[in-house]
């Protein structure tokens, strides 16, 4: 759902898996990679289940917030969506997970985990100079801001969240165990995934946007395919494990 919101499009995870079976022979593609189809290309990915997410009620308006509190700077300027077009297929926003609290009792251990919405630009100084990377950064700072105040509307993201706050946890763990030879029968914990259902996003059918969608994090032309960029990370350093309160020891 970070990537949906970042890009303001959303088409559900298994209608994509499906589409991706299908659309090279819908689109007609040939080897470089583009259509050679008579067919309205935005109906086909709209048919197959590609929406504007402001369509979902939780996110209505969401891209209509002003957030920009720099009365000089217009992110929305030919200039500035110029500028970050230019670097768009080489910038990511990551969810960052990190343990912060460790308490323990016997075999029982409470955990705080936090997380952050941080991005990376995957350039070099050579090509990247100081200049325009806080132009990207400012343009990244409002996208962003949007997304946190967004992000956890809906039950299904808030039980995802905890999901990976637990996985935070367990890498360190689990790590921890088998450095003490004590490592435990994964596969009694989380049943191994089949090959279908582990793709990258190169592996899955690209995205369009259609002319009245309305996030304007991006500007891509018309019928012009691209694959969003986002990802996890977790930080697997952990603080010093403290002692678990009195009230819960009793």
């Amino acid at each position: 759902m970070l990537k949906a919101l970042w890009h303001g499009i959303y088409m559900p995870k298994e209608k994509r898996a499906r589409f991706s079976e299908l659309w090279r022979a819908i689109m007609d593609i040939d080897p470089d990679g583009k259509p050679q189809t008579n067919k309205d290309i935005f109906s086909e990915f709209s048919s197959a289940g590609l929406t504007d997410i402001t369509k979902d009620p939780d996110f209505n308006e969401i891209y209509d917030e002003d957030v920009n509190e720099d009365p000089t700077y217009d992110p929305n300027s030919p200039e500035e969506t110029a500028v970050f077009m230019k670097y768009a297929e080489n910038i990511m926003l990551k969810l960052t997970f990190s343990t912060t609290q460790i308490q323990q009792y016997e075999n029982v251990f409470i955990f705080e985990t936090g997380y952050w919405l941080t991005n990376a630009i995957k350039y070099n100084q050579d090509y990247l100079d100081i200049c325009t990377y806080q132009r990207l950064q400012q343009r990244l700072y409002l996208q962003k801001k949007i997304i946190q105040k967004h992000f956890e509307k809906k039950k299904d993201i808030r039980r995802g969240i905890g999901y990976l706050k637990l996985i935070c946890f367990l890498i360190p763990f689990l790590l921890s165990l088998k450095k003490k030879m004590k490592v435990p029968y994964l596969s009694s914990l989380l049943q191994p995934f089949s090959d279908d259902k582990v793709k990258t996003e190169r592996e899955l059918p690209p995205f369009i946007y259609g002319r009245d969608f309305k996030c304007q994090n991006f500007h891509y032309k018309e019928n012009q395919y691209f694959h969003v960029h986002g990802g996890i990370e977790f930080d697997i350093s952990t603080p010093s494990i403290e002692n678990a309160l009195e009230d819960f020891q009793v």
